[in-house]
């Protein structure tokens, strides 16, 4: 029993051999194209990823020129650009704050809606969510140098930046839109270097929050503030900040989480919340001065 088992096992492995022998060409050369496929998809990805960039321009900042194909910035005195999309949920649930804008604002304003999609299905998205805008174009946001929808972003007559909201806004920061694209002159939100510095040699009581990452507080900060990272701020505040104070929130860099900080202070009963204006960077310009 036990010569007829090695002799069956032994003719198994033969048969193996054999059969491998006889597809091995065939393995080889499907590795090979499986190894060309990936390296061509590595290589359409990587050229793809690269054009994109090229089209992407910087991150939209206060005080940026915007190059916008066929837009005379000085037939406005404002001119109001809601970067949209028609797959935005934040989008749709903000369109009817976007109606109220477009029908309480007078002349010296115009809008111009902004959508990756194509002009026809952009138009029917905002006429079926009453939004008349007449200027609707196609592009998408990263060629502006928005990261993400919806956004609005104010420019002046000479197509300069003067302000950007993003994505849902709460009615405090809703007010703030209405007013500065009226063109009232109205800034209780922020407050600039000059003033806060005044403020604190008058040795005035000023709390200064940091709403960036710990590591980022880590890298840099203004001397005396406190780090309440964005995501930690509605379970902090009541303990850390006071009502009754004045606080003053900033970011390192670009405006993005400061709207949305002040519309929750100032939801939670905080009456004397600022946004500083230009943030840590304008902070450390003023230093070198």
């Amino acid at each position: 029993m036990e010569a007829v088992r090695t002799v069956c096992g032994s003719e198994g492995g033969r048969e193996l051999v054999m059969n491998r022998s006889r597809f091995e060409p065939l393995l080889d050369l499907a590795l090979v194209i499986m190894a060309i496929a990936f390296l061509a998809s590595l290589i359409a990805r990587y050229v793809k990823s690269d054009a994109m960039d090229g089209l992407r321009k910087p991150p939209i900042e206060i005080g940026t020129r915007l190059d916008l194909s066929g837009v005379e910035w000085s037939e406005s005195d404002r001119t109001l650009l809601l970067v949209l999309s028609t797959k935005c949920t934040f989008c749709a649930e903000s369109m009817p704050f976007y109606t109220r804008l477009v029908e309480e604002t007078g002349p010296g304003t115009r809008f111009i809606a902004l959508l990756p999609q194509n002009v026809s299905d952009a138009r029917q998205y905002l006429q079926e969510h009453g939004v008349a805008i007449d200027d609707v174009r196609q592009l998408t946001p990263g060629a502006l140098g928005v990261s993400g929808v919806p956004t609005l972003i104010l420019a002046d007559k000479q197509g300069v930046v003067r302000d950007f909201w993003f994505g849902k806004l709460g009615p405090n920061v809703e007010s703030l839109v209405m007013s500065r694209v009226k063109g009232e002159v109205s800034d209780d939100l922020s407050i600039d270097v000059a003033t806060l510095r005044q403020a604190l040699d008058k040795k005035e009581h000023v709390v200064i929050v940091s709403i960036d990452d710990r590591e980022v507080f880590k890298q840099s900060h203004i001397d005396g503030s406190i780090n309440i990272p964005f995501d930690e701020l509605e379970t902090r505040m009541d303990d850390e900040l006071k009502p009754e104070e004045k606080i003053v929130i900033y970011e390192q860099n670009r405006q993005t989480y400061g709207y949305e900080a002040f519309e929750i202070l100032k939801s939670n009963g905080f009456k004397n919340v600022s946004i500083l204006r230009g943030g840590f960077e304008k902070w450390q310009q003023s230093v070198g001065r």
